[in-house]
């Protein structure tokens, strides 16, 4: 973990966070703090292009590093950031509803803890790349 002091505030760049709480672990790849707000937010670096749409993957993570975030750092994360360096893009990412990813984080728990597989999606073309594609589809 590295660190860094702005004007707005301080960075951490390479942040390991763990949620003994819900029993997450994740590493950031860099949090603002801005402590006069009491405040910090999730950046994350990608590098490629910034897609038409923000892939639901890249919100889920943004959404468990600010849960962590709030825990460990006792702090409120209302947004977070991606930077797309390819296209020199940041989008800003509301994080009101951070609760959906607990919720999914229960979901794949329960797949694992009843060692079944989930019932296949009705859309195929998502399973193109997928390893378990000829589990579901034969």
């Amino acid at each position: 973990m590295t660190s860094s002091g702005n004007p707005g505030g301080t960075r951490l760049y390479d942040v390991t966070l763990e949620s003994k709480k819900h029993g997450l672990i994740t590493k950031a790849d860099c949090i603002l703090f801005d402590r006069e707000k009491g405040e910090a937010y999730p950046v994350q670096h990608k590098y490629s292009f910034r897609p038409k749409i923000l892939y639901h993957t890249y919100i889920s993570q943004l959404m468990m590093e600010a849960i962590i975030i709030e825990e460990q750092f006792n702090l409120s994360v209302p947004h977070g950031f991606i930077v797309f360096e390819r296209s020199k893009e940041t989008v800003t990412v509301d994080l009101g509803d951070k609760q959906k990813v607990l919720y999914v984080v229960g979901q794949i728990r329960g797949i694992i803890g009843g060692e079944k597989f989930p019932p296949p999606t009705e859309w195929k073309k998502r399973c193109v790349d997928c390893c378990y594609n000829k589990l579901c589809w034969g």
